[in-house]
């Protein structure tokens, strides 16, 4: 069996050291994940201790609009970009962002390395001279005290719909835990549910709260307190109403980035808030 990677490269390290002396300095130590309003795609911003991890990109250049918000016009960095698949609507906007910002290090999932958009992307980050990792089940990244751990895809593992290859991470911090279940639909769920503790306070919802995900048995084993789709315009029927009617079901509260716009939870002793920023 595949040893997990353990992700402390001195490379590495130094990106989160100095994104976390830049943190200290500014008073911005603020450990906050925000759901990005990038349309029908998915976005997310971790900003947890000191460090920047922006989880997908969606489908255009409305991740840098809504980073630049976030961030502001001169903090024009992220350390880390992590890639759950290559469907467009998750890579088109991480292209953006390498044309707006610095990246320390590009994450994605081993399996998908023969995609054609994403050997293109690959071949943009060469350039740019930005180091790749492909990573996979139970390998971890490490940052201060707090960790992400990658519950799949299992090294060598294939499946025949490319949502179900998707990266699946549960971040762990000091107030809490929160599942990012890519566009993974129940076949996934279950493989995950049945090797893993997928418990989390947070759940940013499956395939934009598609009726194919968020079955019963995966809600029960996660048991969030609140579910994020991020979702827009589409002609898919997302968010399905079985998927949303399971997630209230559960005992979530379900906020929707097409109704509220762009989201941040912030993490304090008490537990997280959810809030809409503009």
């Amino acid at each position: 069996m595949r040893k997990p990677l353990l992700i402390f490269a001195l490379v590495l390290c130094n990106i989160l050291v100095f994104s976390e002396i830049r943190a200290l300095r500014s008073g911005r130590f603020s450990d906050r994940v925000y759901f990005l309003d990038v349309g029908q795609g998915d976005s997310e911003l971790i900003a947890v201790k000191g460090a920047r991890f922006l989880l997908d990109g969606g489908p255009d250049r409305s991740v840098v609009r809504e980073l630049d918000r976030i961030l502001g016009p001169a903090r024009r960095y992220v350390d880390f970009l992590i890639l759950t698949h290559p469907n467009a609507d998750h890579l088109s906007g991480l292209r953006e962002v390498l044309k707006s910002y610095e990246v320390g290090a590009f994450i994605y999932a081993r399996n998908q390395r023969n995609d054609r958009a994403l050997k293109t992307f690959l071949e943009e980050l060469n350039q740019k001279e930005i180091p790749v990792i492909g990573l996979g089940e139970d390998d971890k990244i490490y940052f201060a005290d707090a960790e992400m751990d990658i519950l799949s895809p299992e090294a060598g593992e294939s499946f025949e719909d490319t949502n179900d290859a998707s990266l699946v991470i549960i971040l762990k911090t000091s107030f809490g835990r929160t599942l990012f279940a890519a566009d993974i639909s129940a076949l996934a769920e279950e493989k995950i549910a049945a090797g893993h503790d997928i418990r989390a306070e947070m759940l940013k919802v499956g395939h934009h709260g598609s009726n194919r995900s968020s079955t019963r048995e995966f809600l029960e084993a996660v048991r969030p307190a609140a579910a994020i789709i991020e979702v827009g315009k589409n002609s898919y029927g997302h968010p399905g109403a079985e998927a949303q009617r399971r997630l209230e079901a559960a005992g979530a509260k379900v906020y929707r980035t097409d109704l509220l716009g762009t989201l941040t939870a912030v993490f304090g002793e008490e537990g997280f808030k959810i809030m809409k920023i503009r």
